[in-house]
């Protein structure tokens, strides 16, 4: 052989050259296939990425953190997408279902790997690991070139110098990461629970858009609202003082509203008997009440039906109106006295009683009778279906031997009541006055004769000068209320 001729140095030489060359090629081929698993049966597995850069063949597939298998093969599908197939080791759980995977950046010189979630679903993965379940999480260079020139230069010496800073740092930034590790749990709860209520949120946020579009919309109410409050409080500091004084005082005021409030109380314990005598008598009240509504119908009643007679009094007291005010100037006891003109008047209604109470022949005067309803407002109580027969007494002239004509016993009335206020008040002891002859008989003067007018008495001398009746108040008021009864129908 070519390789063992020559000297001894030379073929040592030769045979120490291709003793190394052989190391080599059984170093790279075992090295080649432990990285990309030519010797490994474990399953494989795909997984489709929008985009799968910078991820290539042999790059770690890790499983919280540990490596699990590698990637064997990244191809473009006919839909733009790249399919990544990976290679898990014999003995690693099989992906379920809902298994997801991430393209993360290592370090920061760029290496990659694929991060694998295997998933809680019950049943295994079966096909590729669709889009939604696929990402490219973003990657340092990525995040820097989002910058300009110097602001990312900038951001490369902070890193390079928190790097040097932390060069033979790592078991204390291990104990930080180990101490940090509870709030980082705390943290992903409450992010936890805030992913819980974002529907909420969204609805808060909803309902708070809605109210400042209210808001926007009043904004003018809202203007003026926030000017009043303003003003309203200018004012009140300029009368801080005032207000202090107040409040000064309001000590002593609390102190006499207290005073106030107990004498208060005592008035209410002092009521409380009176409360409960109403309380008590509060059914007889309601009693009364209940009756008064028909008691006040049945008084509607009668003023309707009394309201003709109420007028035809007041037109002959409006009639009678000359007699009154002649009667108003007698006394009572010229009236009363037997020697009295009154009852010379009078004298005809006594002496002609068949004529006062029968009336004449011709039918004037006298009793008189009308028949009424048995719902008279008088007689509430007797039989409605019946009808009752009242008598009544006829005022008329004719009782005093004259003819009834209009005005008649108003005339009667003058005559008498002016001579008495033309005669002279006697002095104590000095004789009677003169008196009315009495008229003759209605039954001995011819039917539509003339009344006779009473003579006038004989005149007297005396010593004194005539007084004029002194008026009396009362007497006007007596004689309207007789007035009223003989003249009532």
């Amino acid at each position: 052989m070519s390789l063992l001729r020559g000297s001894g140095p030379e073929v040592m030489a030769r045979l120490s050259a291709l003793a190394l060359a052989a190391i080599l090629v059984v170093s790279i081929t075992g090295y080649a296939a432990l990285h990309y698993g030519w010797f490994s049966q474990g399953p494989e597995y795909r997984a489709e990425f929008q985009d799968a850069w910078p991820l290539v063949p042999g790059m770690d597939v890790r499983v919280s953190g540990a490596v699990v298998g590698s990637v064997r093969n990244v191809q473009l599908t006919d839909h733009g997408t790249a399919l990544v197939t990976f290679q898990l080791r014999p003995g690693v759980l099989a992906p379920r279902a809902d298994a997801s995977v991430a393209i993360r950046q290592d370090d920061l010189l760029g290496d990659s790997d694929l991060s694998l979630e295997l998933g809680t679903a019950n049943a295994p993965l079966r096909g590729p690991i669709p889009l939604s379940r696929s990402i490219q999480e973003p990657r340092l260079d990525d995040f820097l070139d989002i910058f300009h020139a110097p602001v990312r230069a900038a951001l490369q010496t902070f890193i390079v110098e928190v790097g040097t800073a932390m060069e033979d740092r790592g078991a204390d930034v291990n104990r930080a990461i180990l101490d940090l590790r509870p709030g980082f749990l705390a943290l992903g709860n409450v992010l936890e629970q805030v992913t819980g209520q974002i529907s909420a949120l969204r609805q808060g946020l909803a309902n708070a858009h809605r109210v400042t579009a209210q808001l926007s919309q009043n904004s003018g109410d809202l203007g003026r609202l926030v000017l009043g409050l303003q003003r309203t409080i200018s004012g009140v500091a300029a009368q801080s003082s005032a207000l202090n004084a107040g409040l000064s005082r309001l000590p002593q005021t609390l102190a006499e509203t207290d005073t106030t409030l107990r004498r208060v109380s005592s008035l209410s314990d002092a009521v409380t008997p009176l409360a409960d005598t109403v309380s008590a008598a509060a059914p007889g009240f309601a009693h009364v009440a209940g009756l008064l509504g028909p008691y006040a119908a049945a008084l509607g009643t009668a003023s309707r039906l009394a309201s003709p007679t109420v007028t035809d009094a007041g037109a002959t007291l409006r009639g009678g109106a000359p007699a009154l005010d002649a009667l108003h100037r007698v006394k009572v006891s010229d009236l009363l006295d037997p020697a009295g003109g009154l009852f010379a008047a009078l004298g005809p209604v006594f002496n002609q009683g068949a004529t006062a109470l029968f009336g004449t022949p011709s039918g004037v005067g006298g009793l008189g009778g009308a028949t009424f309803p048995g719902n008279d407002v008088t007689a509430p109580l007797v039989d409605p279906a019946r009808d009752y027969l009242g008598a009544y007494l006829v005022v008329g002239c004719n009782l005093f031997g004259v003819p009834d004509t209009p005005g008649c016993l108003s005339r009667i009335l003058s005559t008498y009541l002016g001579q008495r206020s033309s005669t002279a008040a006697p002095h104590p002891g000095s004789a009677a006055p003169a008196v009315l002859a009495t008229p003759p008989a209605a039954s001995s003067r011819p039917a539509g004769a003339p009344a006779p007018q009473p003579p006038s008495p004989p005149s007297t001398t005396t010593t004194t000068a005539p007084a004029a009746a002194a008026p009396v108040t009362g007497l006007a008021g007596q004689v309207k209320s007789l007035l009223g009864y003989l003249l009532k129908r």
